[in-house]
């Protein structure tokens, strides 16, 4: 959430016959210099939430 706007992604890797999506997600803020928080659902059913995290940034995500 960033400026009272959510947005949600979902990310699915494996598609087609010897083919896989990106794994990479982006999110615009608008003009916010900083996502109020980010809230990730793992398959394995983790959910990790995250909160000031500045903008222009690539964060690598990781279970657990």
């Amino acid at each position: 959430m960033a400026g009272g706007t959510s947005r949600i992604q979902e990310v699915s890797g494996g598609c087609g016959y010897f083919s896989q999506n990106s794994l990479t997600l982006e999110f615009g803020l608008g003009g916010a210099a900083t996502a109020d928080s980010l809230i990730v659902r793992w398959p394995s059913g983790i959910v990790q939430t995250f909160t000031g995290l500045a903008a222009d940034r690539r964060l690598t995500l990781n279970p657990g």
